[in-house]
């Protein structure tokens, strides 16, 4: 599993240099780019070191070109493709997969105030109700499950897509409150409840799955070219 991030890592870092252009540097490190933490110390450490070492150079391409690969902590059994989820063009790599190996537990809850949500969501032009939040509704949703569109509804009302609801909540929560846009959302008193799914945007790979492929033996080719159909390993 270290050998496949190490390769998804140096694929994504590759894809998007210059992000950062106007800052002077090409990436950052929040979950805008590529979530960054020092490395630990110990045994874990002398394996990501050896996953780098063995990987040395191997990047995912799809037409000769380093791929967008981005990747997520738990699909809850299905990825997304990525036209449903941030809307725009897909690439042809970046399509739903059913992940019957992401059997991990990845359920969560989140109750919230209907006056903290209706605050929260006023933050963000995007998702603004006014002095009223009445509704929040799922409209449509994506062959995973998740959300796509959402209804709200108040002193103004709306659509929006489910990762703008979901971002306007997390900004604010944090993001291990909404984990995700694969939920059922109910009212309940004078308060709303979302139950759902997975965690992350669902695009890409999923670690879950993948992390269970990896103790089944698959190789990490294998398990890459899953997650991203059509596309193979090239040394740059």
């Amino acid at each position: 599993m270290y050998q496949v991030q190490a390769i998804l890592c140096r694929t994504f870092a590759l894809a998007n240099l210059g992000r950062h252009a106007g800052g002077g540097f090409d990436l950052c490190v929040t979950s805008h780019c590529q979530l960054y933490r020092p490395p630990p110390d110990g045994a874990s450490a002398r394996s990501i070191r050896e996953a780098v070492e063995a990987t040395r150079g191997m990047v995912v391409v799809y037409g000769g070109r380093p791929i967008q690969a981005v990747y997520h902590a738990h699909c809850g059994g299905r990825t997304s493709a990525a036209a449903s989820v941030w809307g725009g063009r897909s690439e042809p790599y970046l399509v739903s997969v059913v992940d019957s190996y992401c059997r991990t537990g990845s359920r969560w809850s989140l109750a919230i105030d209907d006056g903290r949500l209706r605050d929260l969501l006023n933050r963000n032009p995007r998702t603004e109700v006014g002095r009223r939040l009445d509704g929040v509704e799922v409209t449509a949703r994506d062959e995973a499950g998740r959300a796509l569109t959402i209804a709200l509804s108040g002193s103004r009302s709306h659509q929006v897509s489910g990762e703008e609801f979901r971002a306007a909540v997390v900004a604010v929560l944090g993001p291990r409150s909404m984990r995700s846009t694969r939920f059922l959302v109910r009212p309940t008193g004078a308060s709303f409840t979302f139950e759902g799914s997975g965690s992350g945007h669902g695009v890409g790979l999923c670690q879950a799955g993948a992390m269970a492929r990896a103790d089944a033996g698959e190789t990490p080719e294998a398990i890459i070219r899953y997650y991203y159909p059509g596309t193979s390993l090239a040394l740059r």
